[in-house]
């Protein structure tokens, strides 16, 4: 069990880059959403840079797997790639959300029964 809690030490700053940059992503998503709400494809964006430099990244340290850089550059594809691809299931979420919710009414400012 000691040379279990020795790995984890070890590799500690490798096991916490994913969760936080799924958190980093998940989070831009929703601030671009809240942003730019009009623009429809503007929370979709983190998805897509994720996804493209995990791609990236993977292709660059495939090339380059013999060597410390290249398995480097295969993490930071599989960060990127994985936390891409969480960016667009909450973008896919956030999408779902704002179709379940009914549309505003236009005459919204008047009482019930009454009209202006």
């Amino acid at each position: 069990m000691a040379s279990l809690f020795g790995i984890i030490a070890q590799y500690q700053s490798k096991l916490i880059m994913l969760p936080l940059m799924i958190v980093l992503f998940t989070a831009v998503t929703v601030a671009l959403y809240m942003l730019f709400h009009s623009v429809k494809w503007m929370k979709y964006l983190p998805a897509l840079v994720g996804v493209v430099l995990g791609i990236g990244f993977f292709v660059l340290g495939f090339a380059r797997k013999a060597h410390t850089a290249g398995l480097q550059a295969l993490w930071a594809g599989v960060y990127f790639f994985v936390a891409g691809c969480i960016a667009l299931a909450a973008a896919w979420l956030l999408t779902l959300v704002e179709s379940l919710t009914p549309p505003e009414e236009k005459g919204s400012n008047t009482v019930k029964g009454k009209k202006n």
